[in-house]
């Protein structure tokens, strides 16, 4: 399965190679939620106007136009354009709260490492990416239009998945969490493998089928960890905990609905992880 390719001005020369490619997207978006952030970032204009545009260098980009305003002991706003990516920030120092939108159409954006390297600078305490979605899909030479099916699309809340689930009269509910910078010894911990599982299938709602089975597996280094697998009786929990880099990687596939959200939130604060990406599909 090909990865999708994204198309920029900067790279209108190499329209015939990305011609032959399977799928095009105009761009990408994202979303960034930095809580618990240092309040005298937030209330610097210098500062907080010194760390984005570091951020920018970070995705190798240069930034072409900037502006940020300060909002009276609040917090403060901002945009900085590149020549392919927007990037829009809002700080509320009342809450040590920042949120960043960005809009690229560079081929080479890394959302991981601004995301990084945003969370340092902010002394961010957990950050999430809770919007990740293509746009402007390209098939036959026009824009098709598609669903979302990325998280908490349009900051809906939990029920919204209810309400689309059965409104597509869908056959399953299938969400993908990644926990970042997670508690080593919890993640090393089969028994806290386990006793997570049967707390999440309570929390949830769902009838475990047989036992949990987690399982140590890694000759190399980059994949060593514990898999888990869990049957319930309307699919399917499962999670591969990767040790060299502390995350945790889990999938919940159920015929019956749930409320993703309320997964991401529990597995975050039981691993003790920095920040969560999640992404939900219904299943037709």
């Amino acid at each position: 399965m090909r990865t999708n390719t994204l198309i920029c001005p900067a790279f209108m020369k190499n329209r015939s190679a990305l011609a032959q490619k399977e799928k095009q997207v105009l761009g990408r978006h994202f979303t960034l939620e930095f809580y618990d952030c240092k309040k005298s970032k937030i209330l610097s204009l210098k500062k907080i106007e010194r760390i984005f545009l570091d951020a920018v260098l970070v995705s190798g980009e240069t930034a072409l136009k900037k502006s940020f305003n300060y909002l009276e002991e609040k917090g403060i706003n901002g945009v900085i354009t590149t020549s392919c990516t927007d990037f829009s920030i809002h700080g509320w120092a009342e809450y040590n709260y920042v949120t960043v939108d960005i809009f690229t159409c560079s081929a080479f954006f890394n959302i991981n490492e601004i995301t990084k390297k945003l969370e340092n600078s902010l002394h961010s305490q957990n950050s999430i990416l809770s919007i990740n979605e293509n746009r402007g899909i390209i098939s036959s030479n026009a824009v098709k239009y598609v669903t979302p099916n990325g998280a908490d699309n349009e900051h809906e809340n939990s029920s919204s998945w209810e309400e689309q689930f059965q409104r597509a009269d869908a056959w399953g509910l299938s969400s993908s969490i990644d926990i970042y910078d997670c508690d080593p010894e919890l993640i090393k911990n089969a028994d806290a493998i386990k006793y997570f599982v049967y707390e999440l299938c309570d929390l949830i709602e769902m009838k475990r089928f047989g036992e949990c089975n987690v399982v140590y597996f890694g000759e190399n280094e980059k994949v060593a960890g514990y898999s888990m697998t869990q049957l319930i009786e309307t699919s399917l929990i499962l999670a591969h905990f990767a040790n060299e880099s502390n995350t945790v990687y889990l999938d919940v596939f159920s015929c019956k609905s749930y409320q993703p959200e309320v997964v991401s939130t529990f597995a975050q604060k039981f691993f003790k992880g920095k920040r969560t990406k999640l992404q939900v599909n219904i299943r037709q």
